[in-house]
């Protein structure tokens, strides 16, 4: 069977690259500044696609190496970051409901109800109920959870099914983004358009008969720089950029020799980067709609300073608390 090595630490620092890239691009948006727009050309949902390689990259691993446990696991590592940032996102969208606060040009509320609310808590959202309006990057946390659930089923499939399952979605997609050119955040064909990324990943990782050769593997991490071309709504100058490094990441990440300072540093970006994914939306609105708005200047400290503090405080110590032991074969990475 062919395995690649594999560079954690790189994928961490990438993960946080792909994660500074969503930023910017809604830090353009809320507020605008003139470094955001610059990054933005990288392209968030690019970025978002890429993230996704690597989960199904990661998710592969975590589960081939360690079956037993595998969705507790998930469960444990993911959800006390999601909880806290989405209950202070609940506590901002109530804030600037109670201050009137003037939203950014073209955003409109919609009214969260209890069940939607509750749906958002179970990563129900997209497919039945809206995201939280004001920690909207959770919308890709809902379609990745079902990926989880579905990797029980793939390990067991056989490589012609993940094959059909991978044509399929990419001609949902095309279908979708090229001929349709319809774009939603919400419903049941979400996580169908984009289920080929994380498949991607998913093989690139290990194939199941060993048949797929590294050449073959080269072919499937194109694919996805070959979609974002061809996405009628990606139209940023370098948004192949993000798909082309988790590409190069994957498949030739082992051969770069980083220093043990480094490689210390990537891990660590890559613990931020999915507190700095989900605290950075209600903190913009915060930023953008209070009634003395602060310079866009401050949005990337506050935001990776947030992230920090999440991870320190409320992830880090229920890691401890369950004896994880960190450790490179332990670095799963999250959109």
């Amino acid at each position: 069977m062919n395995e690649l090595k594999t560079n954690w630490a790189l994928l961490g620092g990438l993960r946080f690259f792909l994660a500074f890239v969503v930023l910017s691009q809604h830090i353009q948006s809320f507020m605008h500044n003139r470094f955001a727009a610059y990054v933005m050309q990288f392209d968030s949902f690019a970025a978002v696609i890429a993230f996704l390689m690597i989960s199904g990259y990661s998710i592969h691993h975590s589960i081939a190496t360690r079956p037993q446990g595998y969705l507790m696991r998930r469960i444990q590592r993911i959800y006390p970051t999601y909880i806290t940032c989405l209950l202070f996102a609940v506590w901002v969208y109530f804030y600037l409901i109670q201050t009137k606060a003037d939203l950014p040009a073209g955003v409109i509320f919609p009214v969260p109800t209890g069940w939607s609310t509750l749906g958002n808590v179970l990563f129900l959202q997209p497919v039945f109920f809206e995201t939280f309006p004001t920690i909207g990057p959770a919308w890709s946390l809902g379609v990745e959870a079902l990926f989880y659930v579905l990797a029980l089923f793939l390990v067991k499939w056989p490589r012609n099914v993940i094959l059909f399952l991978l044509t399929a979605s990419i001609a949902l997609y095309v279908y979708e983004y090229s001929i349709l050119r319809v774009y939603s955040y919400f419903g049941w064909l979400r996580p169908s358009l984009l289920l080929w990324a994380w498949l991607i990943g998913w093989l690139a990782y290990k194939n199941a008969s060993g048949k797929l050769n590294k050449w073959s593997i080269y072919g499937l991490l194109l694919i996805p720089a070959l979609l974002i071309h061809a996405n009628f709504f990606t139209s940023e100058r370098f948004a192949v950029v993000p798909c082309a490094l988790a590409a190069l990441a994957i498949l030739h990440g082992d051969e770069l020799n980083l220093s043990p300072k480094i490689a210390q540093i990537g891990n660590y970006l890559g613990e931020l980067s999915y507190p700095l994914y989900l605290i950075h939306f209600p903190i913009l609105f915060l930023m953008s709609c209070s009634p003395r708005p602060l310079p866009s200047l401050l949005a990337y400290p506050l935001c990776i300073g947030a992230s920090m503090l999440v991870y320190h405080f409320v992830d880090l110590p229920l890691r401890k608390r369950r004896r994880i032991k960190k450790s490179p074969l332990q670095k799963t990475p999250l959109p």
